[in-house]
């Protein structure tokens, strides 16, 4: 089964998600104690506040250049699969963390609900870029003749 969806959208998607990420990264690195609450407790496991802010904004301008240079009819779906992971492996990280301390707190966040959606977000869009990688072969698959 495949979807159709015009590649206008996915280009949208995928800028959309890389500002976000931009913009979450700026606000980690920002002065403040972010995760210092407790339902970030376990994030703190695998990233403190300013690592987690600079991957984040040099995952998105890395992933806004790709698409920059995309734009500008030069492929460059590694890059752009490169910050979906990195995009995908920070929103699961988060929904996860936010699971876990939802059991403590007695209270589902919304931050769980949101950072779930761009999970899939981020997964669908790799998803289109590893697709996008495979037809153009950036990954070296040729077929044998």
């Amino acid at each position: 089964m495949t979807m159709n969806i015009p590649y206008a959208a996915t280009r949208a998607l995928e800028v959309t998600l890389s500002a976000m990420m931009g913009v979450c990264g700026v606000v980690l690195v920002l002065p403040g104690e972010t995760f210092s609450l407790p339902q970030y407790q376990l994030v703190t496991f695998f990233f403190n506040e300013i690592w987690g802010g600079v991957i984040l904004i040099v995952s998105s301008v890395v992933g806004g250049g790709a698409l920059w240079v995309n734009g500008n009819g030069r492929p460059s779906p590694i890059f752009r699969l490169a910050r979906c992971i990195v995009g995908a492996s920070f929103w699961a990280t988060l929904c996860v963390a936010l699971f876990e301390s939802s059991s403590v707190l007695k209270v589902f966040p919304l931050m769980m609900g949101v950072s779930f959606v761009l999970f899939i977000a981020e997964f669908y869009s790799g998803v289109r870029c590893g697709a996008d990688a495979s037809h153009l072969r950036t990954f070296g698959r040729h077929k044998g003749r």
